[in-house]
């Protein structure tokens, strides 16, 4: 049994619909914003490389994890398993 099917089994709360709307849209606000903190730490890790003075305080910082997209990914596949909608 998968991690989400045990998560959703166990679940006590059903999101009203703009409760639902509200919580997607924030973690997809998260989910873009992440995207752009990795695009920028590409960009600041390809200046250094070509030898280009980089301020190191300009450079993002994120939390390194690999597992955070997919814990953005377990997020909104919960949220539609506890949406009303979706019983």
């Amino acid at each position: 049994m998968s991690k989400i099917t045990q998560e959703k089994e166990s679940a006590a709360a059903v999101l009203d619909t703009h409760t639902y709307q509200q919580v997607k849209r924030m973690l997809l606000v998260g989910l873009q914003a992440y995207g752009e903190l990795l695009r920028l730490e590409d960009a600041a890790a390809s200046l250094k490389r070509g030898e280009f003075e980089f301020p190191e305080e300009l450079v993002p910082v994120s939390d390194g994890n690999p597992e955070t997209v997919g814990n953005f990914a377990d997020a909104l596949i919960l949220l539609d398993l506890c949406h009303p909608a979706n019983d």
